[in-house]
């Protein structure tokens, strides 16, 4: 369960709450937020079963328990630096990830892999060569993936754990 803390007047939500909050004369405590503008006459803290996704106070209303963005580019902006931190938490996780591959097929690391994949007379070329395409595959996959979050029409996974599951498989 949250707490809403809705302004009376304009039904503008200003914090999302996890604990009970006590709302006094002389403002609002909780666990979370002490806010000395926040008072019984001006706000009130209704009990929701959840918010919007990546809530920001201010910019949600919350009437009849239907939430509502007053301010949508204020949304795009915060979504677009929250998806901007992730990417590159995700991207140096799938690098780790296409690193560590290689490495258990001895090669030191996805980068010499694909340097004996553009060598023909190697010994390791069949090798590297399935490395290099996997490769590909992979970063093909993570555009066409944030591609799919930018459009909202794929949600972001839980951990970079989860999304690194949900790669293309190296074809041996």
């Amino acid at each position: 369960m949250k707490y809403a803390i809705v302004d009376k007047a304009t039904n503008v939500v200003s914090y999302l709450l996890d604990t009970v909050p006590l709302i006094l004369d002389t403002g609002m405590r909780s666990a979370e937020v002490n806010a000395t503008d926040i008072r019984p006459e001006t706000h009130n803290a209704i009990e929701v079963s959840a918010g919007p996704e990546g809530f920001i106070g201010d910019v949600y209303t919350l009437t009849d328990g239907k939430w509502a963005v007053i301010n949508q580019d204020v949304v795009d902006v915060a979504m677009g630096v929250m998806l901007n931190n992730l990417t590159d938490k995700y991207e140096v996780a799938v690098q780790d990830y296409l690193d560590s591959e290689a490495v258990a097929a001895r090669f030191d690391s996805m980068d010499r892999a694909c340097y004996y994949a553009m060598r023909p007379t190697s010994r390791w070329y069949t090798e590297a060569l399935t490395f290099a395409d996997w490769r590909d595959a992979v970063w093909a996959y993570c555009e066409d993936f944030y591609m799919a979050v930018m459009a909202k029409t794929q949600q972001i996974p839980e951990s970079a754990e989860a999304f690194i599951g949900s790669l293309p498989v190296r074809k041996i």
